[in-house]
């Protein structure tokens, strides 16, 4: 299988009268320097209301390890998310909003190093959602190998 990755992106921001504007139109995205291949999961996830789920998980996805990750909030959230590495000094959380697309391009991580950005590399091994909100929100996933 192969994929023809294409990206759009555009950002309008207005200050204080100023409109500053920053944007690619459809560009072909090169993930790996080469042509994106391989495996491919697509799929939307329901997160209730207070609850936590597995978005992706390296162990049961038909994609193992990932070159090109994107998870979009069509409405609603917050929602929390964890990326998890192969140990728990690996994790990272941030927030995902409704509307803005999280696009990540490898699926490696670094364990937490207080110092410095030192830790040794692992890989993201599962993606996590927590929606804290009083609402159902559905969250789109798309992994490509």
């Amino acid at each position: 299988m192969s994929a023809d990755l294409r990206l759009s992106a555009q950002l309008v921001a207005i200050v204080d009268s100023l409109r500053h504007q920053v944007g690619t139109d459809l560009i072909p995205v090169s993930v790996t320097g080469t042509a994106v291949g391989g495996a491919c999961d697509d799929m939307e996830a329901a997160v209730a209301a207070g609850a936590a789920v597995t978005l992706w998980d390296a162990t049961t996805s038909p994609v193992a390890s990932f070159t090109f990750l994107a998870l979009y909030l069509a409405s609603g959230g917050p929602v929390l998310l964890e990326l998890q590495g192969t140990t728990i000094a690996d994790n990272s959380h941030l927030t995902l909003v409704a509307g803005v697309p999280l696009f990540l391009g490898s699926n490696g991580t670094t364990a937490y190093n207080a110092a410095s950005f030192g830790g040794a590399l692992q890989s993201i091994a599962r993606v996590r959602a927590k929606n804290n909100t009083g609402a159902s929100v559905s969250v789109r996933v798309l992994v490509i190998q």
